[in-house]
């Protein structure tokens, strides 16, 4: 069996040293070394543009070995939106400044080696607009999870590969249950493992998974081990997702549905594809969205501005998808987090070389709003309300830093 197998890496630009350094001691640097130790092995790594610059800061021996195994085509890198923004809610604008604000990154630290092959929409967050846009810019493939392939679980073929309608663009489809393995606590051994996968009829000859990085070890402190003993199988021959594409014969056309990677049926057929980032239903989302597409529409306009530029880095930087996944209570919930996301938000259009206005009032009571409003929902216990309900008939655990989600 072919394993095709991406794992995505990324911390926010504000994440605490002492996090970062924990996060690398417990999934990154083992993950990285027992690559290193294992040469037949392969994988396609999105690591965000922002880590890369935290690492360069903060662990650049780290960074070296990284860049030791891209250099020995172990590792298969690809594009994606530098600070991890959720793109199918910006403009086309915003999607190609964070797009190509990663490819700098990536292009400073790994030279020639990064190659503009794959595509990694943060969140797997799918919408048509961003395909046209990576097709422009050069880009040849894409992920996404098996619900994008017509809104339900179980209809990928996995042994043929798949072309986006209109484009040159290819998609690969990860399989859900396995990749979501590594997060959710199902599989306990590795002959758990290899039970999953029997009961699945479509994995014979190929499998891919796509999950966080963090899963392995931090999150989820028994799945590394597990992991390295699954992939390092004899019954299994890893390739990069290039590598897989190369591999196949036969191409079918398919129009993805808008979705995410953390899509369930019942929210597609109900017309929303964003749950966790958009809940036409959670006003503290629709407050986070007002906020941000002002600032964004207030700074674009002030490019004559002396310090439009500062403003303008610090927005890239504001635009991090984690704010609005916290504020779902679905079943993540952290008011720390999305105050942050405030709080960058108007720093960015603060740094203007503007007295203070209408607009920086208008901001400042949307900020406002949206913080009586987390303390309401906190006070009559809405976010334990939304989580038990989202949980409710959940087959798997949520876990978060080794703690389970309830």
């Amino acid at each position: 069996m072919y394993w095709t197998n991406l794992l995505h890496i990324y911390q926010p630009i504000w994440q605490k040293p002492a996090m970062l350094q924990r996060i690398i001691r417990e999934s990154y640097q083992p993950i990285i070394d027992w690559l290193i130790k294992h040469p037949q092995i392969n994988i396609t790594l999105n690591i965000q543009g922002v880590l890369v610059d935290l690492l360069a800061k903060y662990d650049k021996p780290l960074l070296n070995k990284i860049i030791l195994l891209v250099n020995r085509q172990q590792i298969e890198l690809t594009g994606s939106a530098q600070y991890h923004a959720f793109l199918p809610l910006l403009s086309k604008t915003e999607i190609v400044r964070q797009i190509r604000l990663n490819e700098q990154t990536l292009s400073k630290y790994f030279k020639q080696k990064f190659l503009r092959r794959g595509f990694f929409l943060p969140e797997m967050a799918y919408h048509p607009k961003i395909v046209s846009l990576l097709e422009q810019i050069g880009y040849q493939w894409i992920i996404l999870d098996e619900i994008a392939f017509s809104g339900k679980i179980g209809q990928v073929n996995f042994n043929q590969a798949y072309q986006i309608k209109t484009t040159k663009i290819k998609v690969v489809f990860r399989q859900q249950t396995v990749s979501n393995f590594w997060h959710s606590g199902a599989i306990k051994t590795i002959t758990d493992f290899w039970q999953q996968l029997t009961k699945d009829n479509r994995i014979k000859n190929f499998l891919i998974t796509a999950c966080d990085g963090e899963n392995l070890g931090h999150h989820q402190p028994a799945m590394l081990p597990l992991w390295q003993q699954a992939i390092s199988s004899q019954r299994v021959t890893t390739l990069t997702i290039s590598q897989l594409l190369a591999k196949y014969k036969k191409t079918v056309f398919v129009e993805p549905v808008k979705c995410s990677w953390a899509s369930r049926e019942i929210e597609l057929q109900d017309g929303i594809p964003y749950l966790l980032w958009q809940d036409p239903n959670n006003p503290i989302h629709q407050l986070q969205w007002q906020l941000t597409n002002l600032v964004i529409k207030e700074i674009t306009k002030q490019q004559k501005d002396i310090n439009y530029l500062i403003a303008r880095r610090k927005l890239d930087r504001a635009l991090f998808s984690c704010q609005y996944w916290w504020a779902s209570a679905s079943p993540w919930w952290e008011p720390k987090f999305i105050r942050q996301g405030a709080k960058e938000l108007i720093i960015a259009y603060q740094s203007l070389n503007q007295p203070a206005n209408k607009i920086s009032k208008l901001l400042i009571n949307i900020k406002n709003k949206m913080y009586q409003q987390i303390e309401q929902w906190e006070k009559v216990g809405v976010p334990q309300k939304i989580k038990q309900a989202y949980l409710h008939g959940e087959k798997t655990n949520h876990y978060f830093s080794g703690k389970i989600i309830n």
